[in-house]
């Protein structure tokens, strides 16, 4: 401080804080994927990032740098963007994060032959196990037919009956799309042989 009289200093140092800019993503990597997976997003700005979030659920994060961000696929997310905030705002992604939900389906064979099994939900999301076509193949001079078709009902079970042949026969449950674009991944049961 300057008076008439004279100069005057602090006997302690004044500190400005600088405060981060609002964030950006630019990208992601990879674009879909289970509950669980590691996501690692590119932009700037990220140091001093509190929240990520995959279509409004909030996900465990790590700040790697002020460009980079790793974090992990809630349960619960959906289909949708992810979202990245710091003390001065939030930056949304320009593309959104594919959900993609395992399955598994299974096959017992019995006299006549009826195929029947269920379909399952590794992540229990049962809106993928309901209602779910279901292909039924044998194997025919090394290619895999489709001998029955069936739909499971609202316990993920399902029963068909198929041409009785001596032969190997597999389940299987194709990719499919839910209502709010989460995918339900393929699924192809284990072999079982009807003597």
């Amino acid at each position: 401080m300057t008076t008439p009289s004279g100069t005057a200093t602090s006997t302690s140092h004044f500190s400005v804080s600088a405060t981060p800019p609002a964030p950006t993503i630019t990208s992601f990597s990879p674009t879909s994927g289970s509950p669980g997976t590691s996501v690692t997003s590119t932009g700037k700005n990220f140091t001093g990032a509190t929240m990520v979030k995959f279509n409004g659920t909030s996900a465990s994060l790590t700040v790697v740098s002020d460009t980079q961000i790793t974090t992990t696929v809630p349960n619960g997310a959906t289909t949708g963007r992810i979202s990245v905030t710091n003390s001065k705002g939030t930056a949304t992604s320009a593309d959104p994060f594919t959900i993609r939900h395992l399955r598994r389906v299974t096959l017992a064979l019995s006299r006549s032959l009826r195929a029947s099994g269920t379909v399952r939900m590794l992540d229990g999301t049962a809106a993928s196990a309901n209602t779910v076509a279901v292909r039924i193949q044998r194997l025919v001079s090394g290619s895999w037919v489709t001998v029955g078709t069936t739909t499971t009902n609202g316990s993920g079970g399902y029963s068909v009956r198929v041409s009785n042949r001596v032969a190997e026969y597999r389940a299987r449950a194709p990719r499919s799309r839910l209502s709010n674009d989460d995918v339900c991944a393929r699924a192809t049961s284990a072999r079982d042989f009807n003597s």
